[in-house]
């Protein structure tokens, strides 16, 4: 067991401390949302002045990576809306995460593996490393959030503000009766994103890295147009869910019990493979 924790404490040294960058370019890029949140509100005020009457919270601002689009219903003469900014926060997620169990089995990892006789060991701590990722990534995300809040005179409060229905063009029809609060969002989102960057990471163990981020990139297209419960994108797209949509919504509560599920079996399915995998004669 001790083993184990060595492992764990060296991939979290290595693969997030020594990898600091990463969590650098997550602080910038969540300032960079936080500024085209707070023009849009300011544009919005010109056309509905009564609109600046409302200030933004640390809600409003870790919602907006976070929304996605509401569902897309093809027969209803919906435009087709690109959730670009809530792909690319995931995406680069999976990005930066993606190479680094890849890179330690063709390295140091391969020593650990054949000197080991817990195979096990490597991929949990894999796992362990990949859960602790995400969650500093989505730490600094809200610590980018709240500085831009205390900086631009916004409220620090996990409510919703009225004003974000509108920016975020949703339907007003749709909602559910405010207030609304992003607490039951800030837990499903970065279990949805770790049980994404998980099954990238046991796939890798099957095929290249690139690969196996193309999957992720075609399961959270598919979960944009598709509001389907095993399509595990929707659990990450916090307008869809039953803290703003009335009719309909993808359930925070189901949520937390099917992602879950979904890590649980990926980490089942990675022991089976990594116990028999040929690690000297693996393809480079």
């Amino acid at each position: 067991m001790m083993t184990f924790f060595k492992l764990v404490l060296f991939d979290i040294y290595n693969g997030i401390v020594k990898r600091w960058r990463y969590v650098l370019l997550f602080f910038l890029v969540t300032l960079m949302t936080n500024v085209i949140l707070y023009i849009k509100w300011q544009n919005l005020g010109v056309d509905i002045p009564e609109a600046l009457s409302e200030r933004l919270t640390f809600g409003d601002y870790i919602l907006y990576p976070m929304a996605g689009i509401r569902e897309y219903v093809p027969d209803s003469g919906m435009p087709i809306v690109v959730p670009a900014l809530w792909l690319f926060i995931v995406l680069l997620t999976a990005y930066v995460t993606l190479h680094y169990a890849d890179d330690d089995l063709h390295g140091f990892g391969v020593n650990t593996l054949v000197l080991s006789q817990k195979r096990i060991y490597w991929w949990l701590s894999k796992c362990c490393w990949l859960f602790c990722s995400i969650l500093v990534y989505v730490a600094v995300m809200c610590v980018s959030s709240l500085l831009f809040v205390w900086i631009s005179g916004g409220v620090i409060s996990t409510q919703i503000s009225q004003t974000m229905p509108q920016i975020l063009e949703l339907n007003p029809r749709e909602l559910v009766d405010a207030p609304w609060d992003i607490t039951g969002a800030l837990c499903l989102f970065p279990l949805t994103v770790f049980a994404v960057c998980l099954i990238q990471t046991l796939l890798s163990l099957y095929i290249r890295p690139l690969l196996s981020f193309v999957v992720s990139a075609v399961i959270l297209l598919m979960s944009a147009y598709a509001q389907n419960p095993w399509l595990i994108g929707n659990y990450a797209m916090t307008v869809r869910t039953d803290i703003f949509v009335e009719h309909t919504p993808v359930s925070v509560s189901a949520g937390l019990m099917i992602v879950p599920l979904i890590c649980v079996a990926a980490v089942a399915c990675g022991v089976f493979r990594i116990n028999r995998m040929d690690i000297i004669n693996r393809e480079a």
